[in-house]
């Protein structure tokens, strides 16, 4: 790792004491879940600045009983500075199941990137190189943090993760600031934190299948009473998602719809899980249950029909082109789901709001024939008519 600012190396207590005012607080977690459904916490790394400016970083050692976890949630919620995150989903699942709260005040570097133009995933090593100029070696990602003790390099990794996001944080809003996004990063955070989001309820996994089920409405039904009993199976267990029951089989079982033990156990995809008989039994309730519950809405909205798809791809072909002018990354433009609802006279995120702005007024253009695209070369030109 190449060398940061200076930086100096203190306890959590001093760290408290000395940046207790401090504007904003970086923080990093390592936690190990190869294994399990919850990831098994094993360090909290925060960097601040202090009075003076100097840059103050600790690591906390999450599995020592003699950790204060009062402190530590003083520093990660107390106060009004705002806390910085790198792709904090994981951290934040972390911090909800330990505290049952987020902070209230977040910044991820990897939405912020997104507004900014380096892609919809940036990876911290990628910013880092971007911005600050410095190589991150990442070699450490995948080391066995609950082994103790630790390594001088673990450490060290550790407190690089926290150290250059306390550099990257305050290039990364002033840039934000200057275009005028910063509320639009607070916007799209407000949805990635809210509980629906934090607490994991089966709904993701539905949406990433649905478009693999193409057995009709009832399929999909099945579908998303088989993806939150997974994931509420998954959670009591303390096990991986995929070692309950894997996506594959989800898919099958929603095809199949099956109403009893022998029709779930002739399905191939199952493998040896089908001579698990309370598995089964529960998958066939939840089959049944099913037939009651209300029309899946979203079903709608996932799956382009035949006579759209040249429609969509000249729809995907404008948000690119929106995408690269503005330099936004196109995710954050709007989805399938919502191009497909846009297409059929529905809602849309990009119906309002700075998405309409950048993408939403061409779209209603193009539909109306009053927008074309060109093709140039290798490049797509809008063309009004």
């Amino acid at each position: 790792m190449t060398r940061t600012d200076d930086y100096e190396r203190v306890s959590l207590e001093e760290l408290a004491e000395r940046a207790k005012d401090a504007s904003f607080f970086c923080v990093d977690t390592e936690f190990v879940r190869e294994r399990t459904y919850w990831p098994v916490w094993s360090l909290v790394q925060i960097a601040a600045f202090d009075a003076e400016g100097r840059l103050l970083a600790c690591v906390v050692d999450v599995l020592d009983e003699r950790t204060d976890m009062k402190a530590v949630r003083s520093v990660l919620y107390e106060g009004s500075g705002v806390r910085v995150f790198h792709a904090g989903k994981q951290d934040w699942e972390i911090l909800w199941r330990h505290f049952a709260a987020l902070p209230s005040a977040i910044f991820d570097t990897q939405v912020a990137a997104a507004l900014l133009g380096y892609g919809g995933q940036c990876g911290y090593e990628r910013l880092a190189r971007l911005r600050l100029s410095v190589e991150v070696d990442k070699a450490g990602q995948h080391a066995d943090w609950q082994k103790r003790p630790l390594s001088d390099k673990q450490i060290r990794y550790a407190l690089g993760d926290v150290v250059y996001l306390a550099q990257l944080y305050p290039r990364l809003r002033a840039r934000l600031e200057e275009r005028g996004r910063f509320l639009w990063l607070a916007e799209i955070q407000q949805a990635l934190t809210d509980a629906a989001s934090v607490e994991q309820s089966g709904e993701e996994a539905f949406v990433r299948l649905s478009a693999k089920v193409r057995g009709g409405e009832e399929a999909r039904k099945v579908l998303r009473r088989l993806c939150r009993w997974r994931e509420e199976r998954a959670k009591k267990l303390d096990r991986p998602r995929q070692w309950v029951c894997s996506d594959v089989v989800l898919v099958a079982l929603a095809k199949l719809r099956p109403a009893g033990f022998d029709e779930v156990r002739n399905c191939r995809a199952l493998g040896g899980w089908g001579n698990n008989r309370r598995m089964v039994e529960e998958v066939v309730s939840q089959v049944r249950a099913s037939e009651h519950d209300e029309k899946v809405v979203l079903e709608e909205a996932l799956v382009a029909r035949e006579e759209e798809r040249s429609l969509l791809s000249v729809l995907r072909a404008l948000q690119r082109v929106c995408s690269e002018e503005e330099g936004v990354a196109a995710e954050l433009l709007g989805g399938q789901a919502e191009l497909v609802s846009f297409v059929r006279g529905g809602e849309a995120v990009f119906a309002k709001g700075w998405r309409y702005e950048i993408f939403g007024r061409r779209a209603e253009a193009l539909l109306k024939g009053q927008l074309g695209l060109w093709v140039e070369g290798e490049k797509i030109r809008v063309v009004e008519k």
